[in-house]
């Protein structure tokens, strides 16, 4: 019973499984080799204790720093984000009182004492978690402009050297491997080259000066302990923790001495933290000491994994940051021990006896595993059904065949494209394109076997329900526009249920099958919202100035473009407003010979990564009518001008922005009017307060945050599987 309550557990487990059994794992086998090494401790202090109140407290710092884990966990991960400014500036005068009035252990002044608990907190510890998350935060917020050496390179560069440089004087080791991980960080993050090279460069030139400062000032600078280490690691066999280290590990061989029957350990300065990478070689061997190296190199791989698929950039570069930062700190720990890096006072992340590091690295796998749990959720079945196999089908050559495969999950292409309305030559391949396709998708159905299959519209959806329904699979439809189109049309009669986003459905598909779920829109839109203020400040706006944004998808839209470049001597005029224009790469050559390009009051841009930053700063949207744009318009309340695209089928964008102005929810700008009314419409707006704001709400009526989730909902009830149970 316990062992099947134990798997339920696993299976319910949010987050990266791979990471909590590698925490586990190596928790568990600190408790071995803390029982191990605590004896020696006794022995060699006259302490009255004995080894098991050293397993108790190292039992007591698991539990608490798994509780600190769970708790970091439970956060969303954008939480860091907003705390990142908070955290840094607590970290630095934190760091300065250490300097100068910070408990002296080992000749070094990392600690202060904490009243009554009389227990030592490393200030650099928690540093290095504050500069992790706040150069994560900046870079991910930085990433239109991440090329930029005043916008981009100076702001995240400072606030590294300062931070770095705090901790160097009575920390070198932990300075340099943080120094490390945020140049991997910014290298990671697209930085310039250039201006990594100039951090690498400036890091060295900073590094020297608090060399040179220390041999004027000994008191302060543990200069004379970093020359004798540097010089016992070129010209001896090592200072004599390091040789005993080495004699540990030699002694235990491939399998070691067993537990408990390490010799070393009694003769090893700091076996339990600095150099337990020795006894654990000693005790466990060869085959001990390579477990440990693959659990770390396991966390690095399935970080990396985990960075692949997270949906936001501050995501990705959180996991990897403080992945990298435990990692890096566990092959210096590892290194120092077998002499290829000086001596240093590292401990081994999650394994040396606990205290302020064990926790602070609970801390950090919290917060990774706080990222990990939220891109789980961004596939709401996955989320649901954590065994659930997904495969996606797509037309070859559309753009779905690139993002599917980034975001982690397996995709199949027909070569199918749409009939052309006008007389093409195309068209007379279309009947040859479906037979094949009908084939091809015939293979991938029978092959891949699934349970249910979701159509959302499009080429391919055609081929795959159809062969779904030939072979008694249930399918789901999910129209996403307020006009459906002709795929699902044709394929409603034998949907089990059809997920909607606007009302008044009923004329296109059978009623008894509709179900008003809304659209999924883009993972942690409102997660990560931000103040506009602060949003404006990231993109370099002014701070008082309403923003105006023009956007026309990923690729832009040439009527918003054209209406921009017709209408460039009022636009210039317009310096009461802030405009954000995004013209799409494929026109940003084009674009950028308008003389808007040169005014001030306006960042043209070829597309826009941080969305969700841009959404935040802006106070009205002038956009197509796309049915996932205005999802996320209702779903952050923003007062818009639809510009529906003529050239899509059955011009449904109409019939989305109609759906829309009907309920004074957006206005509805005719395509052949956008060069003619813009300005009129975008004035009309910004200087009327109330019709702003009646804009703004009646939009939120659209809005639908949980509809991934009621989707899934609707997709596991029509299963076979959940079919069958129900039988």
């Amino acid at each position: 019973m316990r062992a099947a309550q134990l798997t339920s557990a696993y299976q319910q487990l949010r987050g990266d499984k791979g990471i909590w059994l590698i925490v586990t794992l190596l928790s568990l086998f600190s408790l071995l080799i803390v029982y191990s090494t605590a004896g020696s401790q006794v022995y060699k202090y006259n302490t009255s204790g004995s080894t098991e109140l050293y397993l108790i407290r190292q039992v007591l710092f698991i539990i608490c720093g798994f509780v600190l884990m769970y708790l970091a966990y439970r956060l969303h991960y954008m939480v860091y984000a907003k705390l990142a400014p908070v955290l840094l500036t607590l970290a630095v005068p934190l760091l300065i009182y250490t300097a100068a009035f910070g408990e002296e252990i080992n000749d070094a002044s990392r600690w202060i004492k904490i009243p009554i608990l009389e227990l030592s907190f490393q200030t650099s510890d928690f540093a290095k978690i504050a500069l992790i998350i706040f150069l994560a935060r900046s870079l991910a917020m930085k990433q239109d402009h991440i090329k930029d050496f005043k916008t981009a390179f100076l702001p995240i560069f400072l606030p590294v050297i300062l931070v770095c440089g705090l901790i160097a004087p009575s920390n070198l080791s932990t300075a340099a491997l943080l120094f490390v991980t945020c140049f991997l960080m910014m290298f990671i993050g697209r930085i310039s080259l250039k201006y990594v090279f100039i951090l690498l460069l400036l890091g060295m030139v900073a590094f020297g000066l608090i060399f040179l400062i220390g041999t004027y000032f000994p008191s302060h600078f543990r200069v004379e302990t970093w020359m004798s280490r540097i010089h016992d690691f070129l010209y001896s066999d090592g200072q004599f923790q390091v040789q005993q280290s080495k004699i540990a590990i030699a002694e235990g061989g491939l399998f070691g001495l067993g537990p408990g029957n390490s010799i070393q350990r009694n003769l090893l300065p700091y076996a339990y933290a600095d150099f337990i990478y020795a006894i654990i070689c000693e005790e466990y061997g060869f085959i001990g000491g390579v477990f440990v190296l693959i659990g770390y190199l396991w966390l690095l791989i399935r970080s990396t994994i985990l960075v692949t698929r997270s949906p936001k950039a501050f995501g990705s570069m959180l996991a990897i940051g403080l992945t990298l930062n435990i990692v890096i700190t566990a092959f210096a720990n590892i290194a120092v021990s077998v002499q290829l890096v000086p001596a240093t006072g590292l401990t081994l992340p999650m394994i040396s006896m606990g205290g302020t590091s064990f926790m602070l690295t609970c801390l950090s796998f919290g917060i990774i595993l706080s990222v990990s749990r939220f891109v789980e959720q961004s596939d709401a079945i996955v989320e649901m059904v954590p065994s659930a196999q997904i495969l996606f089908v797509g037309a070859k050559g559309k753009l779905e065949m690139e993002k599917v495969p980034q975001a982690g999950y397996s995709i199949k292409g027909l070569n199918i494209a749409g009939f052309q309305r006008s007389l093409s030559a195309k068209n007379l391949l279309f009947p040859l394109k479906l037979a094949k396709s009908m084939l091809d998708a015939w293979n991938i159905v029978r092959g891949f076997r699934p349970d249910v299959v979701v159509g959302v519209g499009g080429y391919a959806s055609g081929p795959v329900l159809k062969m779904a329904n030939l072979l008694k699979i249930p399918t789901v439809l999910q129209e996403q526009n307020s006009y459906a189109g002709v795929t699902n049309r044709l394929l409603a009669e034998k949907a089990c249920k059809i997920c909607v986003a606007y009302d008044a459905m009923s004329k296109f598909f059978p009623s008894d099958r509709i179900v008003f779920t809304g659209n999924p829109v883009r993972k942690g839109l409102l997660a990560g919202k931000i103040p506009a203020a602060e949003a404006r400040k990231v993109m370099g706006l002014p701070l008082e100035k309403p923003v105006v944004l023009l956007f026309g998808g990923s690729l832009g839209a040439r009527t918003i473009n054209n209406a921009m470049m017709e209408n460039a001597r009022q636009i210039e005029a317009m310096t009461e407003y802030s405009f954000i224009w995004q013209v799409g790469k494929m026109y940003f050559e084009e674009c950028n010979k308008s003389p808007l390009v040169h005014c001030g009051h306006i960042r043209m841009l070829p597309f826009i990564e941080n969305m969700d930053v841009v959404y935040s700063a802006v106070d009205l949207v002038v956009c197509r009518a796309g049915a996932l744009t205005i999802s996320e318009l209702s779903l952050l309340g923003k007062a818009s001008v639809l510009i529906p695209s003529p050239n899509v089928a059955e011009d449904h964008q109409t019939a989305n922005a109609k759906a829309l102005a009907d309920r004074d929810a957006a206005i509805l700008l005719k395509d052949q009017d956008a060069s003619g009314r813009l300005i009129e419409q975008i004035n009309a707006i910004m200087k009327d307060d109330a019709l702003r704001t009646q804009l703004e709400t009646n939009i939120r009526h659209f809005a639908k945050p949980d509809a991934a989730l009621h989707i899934a909902q609707q997709v596991l009830g029509c299963s076979k599987t959940e079919s069958d149970a129900a039988e």
